[in-house]
């Protein structure tokens, strides 16, 4: 098995909230036992660069939040949190100690939800209250992420993210420009901030796409659901491509699979073979050269 850069487990498939950028799921709100999580990180002991506890739910809700990130130290995993932002301060100690934390994605799409302003400048005060409490850890780092723009470029809530991102880092330039797309823009040390366009998620409702496919799903990522469902990528949120659950086989032995060989043979050939990929719209937002 040639190790993933990237390995998606959802710790939780319950959110706190309901960002229209998201999907959701339909399927059961539940949290990963530390057990299930422990049998997926041994698995995946060197066979993975990065773990992600991201595919749906907010991941800080997680009750023994503190016990998987030490089950993550104890596998040498380093991993990545992708959160809405909202319970970073409540979390602000767990984040701090875990020696496995890598890198915290925050979405500030929970900005577009708020009509009230003082709302929204609270919530996007406590999040730069927790960068600047964290930012000296170790090898960690911040990323603050606008993926729902549209054609006008900054809305009003990301307006306000960015001027109080402006303000709390000093920056000399702006970066409200709507005509500006930024993938990796450092604010500070380890600091970054990437906005861009909206993507359409897959969903067999979405017109299908005949272009020629490629996708690095099974290639250099994978993805666990709450349950141990296997599935190729992050944006599976239902587990329609089941391949598999972990509880039942090894990782290895789901992934040679017929559907799962037939899924990466399929995008080798440069075509998808999956219903759900002819009607995904990631590819027009990065687009992957094989």
């Amino acid at each position: 098995m040639k190790p993933f850069e990237s390995t998606y487990i959802e710790i939780t498939s319950s959110c706190n909230q309901q960002c229209s950028f998201c999907p959701g799921t339909s399927r059961k709100k539940e949290f990963m036992t530390p057990d299930l999580f422990e049998h997926i990180a041994r698995q995946l002991e060197n066979k993975t660069r990065f773990i992600f506890f991201h595919v749906m739910g907010e991941p800080l809700l997680h009750p023994e939040l503190d016990t998987l990130f030490d089950l993550s130290h104890r596998y040498t995993h380093r991993v990545n949190i992708t959160t809405n932002g909202t319970l970073l301060m409540e979390k602000l100690l767990v984040l701090k100690e875990a020696p496995a934390l890598r890198q915290v994605n925050i979405s500030l799409h929970w900005l577009n939800e708020i009509e009230d302003h003082d709302r929204a400048a609270s919530y996007m005060k406590d999040i730069l209250t927790f960068t600047r409490e964290t930012r000296d850890k170790k090898d960690y780092y911040i990323t603050f992420r606008l993926w729902n723009m549209n054609e006008a470029g900054l809305n009003r809530s990301n307006r306000l993210a960015a001027e109080m991102i402006e303000k709390e880092f000093n920056l000399d330039y702006s970066i409200t420009d709507t005509k500006a797309t930024y993938k990796g823009l450092l604010l500070g040390k380890n600091i970054f901030l990437n906005h861009d366009t909206s993507f359409q998620w897959p969903d067999l409702k979405n017109p299908l796409r005949d272009e020629e496919r490629f996708c690095l799903a099974l290639r250099k990522q994978v993805a666990l659901l709450v349950d141990g469902t296997v599935v190729p990528c992050c944006l599976d949120s239902n587990g329609t491509i089941a391949l598999g659950n972990i509880k039942d086989q090894a990782l290895e032995n789901i992934l040679q699979s017929p559907r799962a060989r037939a899924l990466y043979n399929g995008f080798s050939e440069g075509r998808a073979v999956e219903e759900l990929c002819r009607h995904c719209g990631h590819k027009s937002l990065f687009r992957v050269k094989k």
